[in-house]
């Protein structure tokens, strides 16, 4: 019996092998600290109740929703599809994702003031990154 390529499994395949190193969400993930962007929000998950993905999840989710201009349902497939997307989010290859309202409520949960805040904090980090790439292209 032939085994197709698609139901061979290999025991060292990582995410992170199979996002080229080159890749503009690599890029995007050393120049802004989720991390740290996401500790002022911690507050607004309690740590009893369903078990949530995290504020750091829920920023990266809507930046990524943000870059690639996608809508709920867009996201959630996207997620469910894209190696380089699930990577950025920290999901694992065979981690479920959110359905597609998971994206509003991380919004709402947030509220226009606080990602109003966030995005202008993305914003400077990209103008950065952008300054960086221009200066070392002229030297």
């Amino acid at each position: 019996m032939v085994m197709s390529k698609r139901d061979q499994h290999s025991l060292f395949l990582t995410l992170d092998s199979l996002v080229p190193e080159k890749h503009p969400y690599r890029q995007l993930d050393q120049v802004i600290s989720f991390s740290e962007l996401s500790a002022p929000y911690q507050s607004l998950y309690s740590a009893k109740g369903r078990k949530e993905k995290g504020v750091e999840f829920g920023l990266r989710t809507l930046v990524l929703q943000f870059m690639e201009d996608l809508g709920d349902r867009e996201m959630e497939r996207y997620l469910q599809e894209n190696k380089a997307g699930k990577w950025f989010c920290d999901v694992g290859l065979g981690e479920k994702i959110p359905d597609h309202r998971y994206f509003g409520d991380c919004r709402k949960r947030l509220g226009t003031e606080r990602l109003m805040d966030v995005f202008s904090l993305v914003r400077d980090s990209l103008n950065l990154l952008i300054a960086i790439s221009v200066f070392v292209i002229e030297v």
